[in-house]
């Protein structure tokens, strides 16, 4: 399947500004669940916790956003805790429950706040710099039972530049 994330910027559906913030193509592999799962990919919440002590104001976090230009509408704004160590992040995610999260296995604006809880990483002086805030899957590999609207990220940023990020980032149920 495919999934896009967008918001809408103006009230007049006329003269409004739709941005694209994520876009996926989703693809099954055979085996299922337990035949999608990578050796050594399971994790202790609790230690991802204290590898990742120090606490993110979320406003301030959403500031950096905003000030690059990416306001987002309060059914995108997902992230509900955040919390920040040396190149990693752990945030808890949850969707608004407007009726928007029903019918998806995993919701969009789930896939979207993973990228979002990235922007804890930044400096809070200069706010997102040169971090460039995750615009598209390479892979996404589904390694548990379904999730539900309320998740776990946790994401580990592996490289950037000036034109590129590379990271890994894992939603836990």
């Amino acid at each position: 399947g495919r999934l896009e994330v967008e918001s809408e910027i103006g009230d007049d559906p006329e003269d409004s500004i739709v941005s694209t913030h994520v876009e996926a193509t989703l693809v099954r592999q055979s085996g299922g669940w337990p035949g999608a799962r990578p050796k050594d990919d399971s994790f202790k919440l609790d230690q991802l916790r204290q590898q990742c002590s120090e606490l993110v104001d979320i406003d301030l976090m959403y500031s950096f956003g905003r000030n690059s230009g990416l306001p987002l509408q309060r059914r995108f704004r997902t992230v509900r805790h955040v919390q920040k160590g040396d190149r990693e992040s752990i945030g808890r995610l949850e969707m608004e429950r407007d009726g928007t999260h029903l019918g998806f296995w995993l919701g969009p604006s789930l896939i979207d706040g993973s990228f979002q809880a990235s922007m804890a990483l930044a400096d809070a002086d200069v706010g997102i710099g040169t971090l460039k805030i995750p615009l598209s899957i390479k892979r996404l590999q589904p390694t548990g039972r379904p999730y539900s609207i309320a998740v776990w990220s946790y994401f580990q940023l592996i490289d950037f530049t000036d034109r590129t990020t590379v990271f890994r980032s894992w939603l836990l149920n």
